[in-house]
């Protein structure tokens, strides 16, 4: 099989995944998430648009899902654009392998991203008497492993042939 072949083939399994992280997203909501932007919307309308976006992460996943399930052509010839279509070796199957793995970390990361925007949010409008610290915690223990997750996942994207090189000298 071709570096193409393998990567068309990835992506749709890839998009079975995204479908069953997005049905686990839509019926992972907590009944306190919307309460509490129920609250927040009382005192600014602004946050109800909030409670709108906590339903963005699903609907993005399932796009995506479907996208990569019936089609995915202008995702595998961004990653494969300079890439000769022949049959591969070990270095070319370990690649592919690798920049298959970095597309997962990103897709798995959507659901946490689409989850701290309503907090962002919560956080910098927020009236001052209202208490913004189970938010701010969520910040602080999601944002920075989600930003570190989506960084690795980008560069085993982008830069596969580095890593490829450095296994196996």
């Amino acid at each position: 099989m071709s570096k193409k072949q393998i990567f068309t083939l990835g992506l749709k399994w890839l998009g079975i995944y995204c479908l069953a992280l997005a049905i686990e997203n839509l019926f992972g909501f907590s009944s306190g998430e919307f309460v509490r932007t129920r609250e927040l919307a009382q005192t600014d309308g602004f946050f109800r648009l909030s409670q709108w976006l906590s339903l963005t992460g699903p609907v993005a996943l399932s796009v995506l899902a479907f996208y990569l399930i019936k089609d995915g052509t202008y995702v595998r010839e961004w990653v494969c654009r300079d890439e000769p279509d022949e049959l591969m070796n070990l270095n070319g199957v370990f690649g592919v392998t690798v920049q298959l793995y970095g597309a997962y970390l990103v897709v798995n990361s959507i659901p946490n991203c689409f989850g701290l925007i309503p907090n962002v949010i919560t956080v910098l409008f927020a009236p001052s008497y209202l208490s913004t610290s189970s938010e701010s915690e969520i910040i602080r223990s999601t944002g920075i492993s989600t930003i570190v997750t989506v960084s690795i996942g980008l560069c085993c994207v982008l830069r596969e042939k580095n890593l490829t090189r450095f296994t196996f000298r």
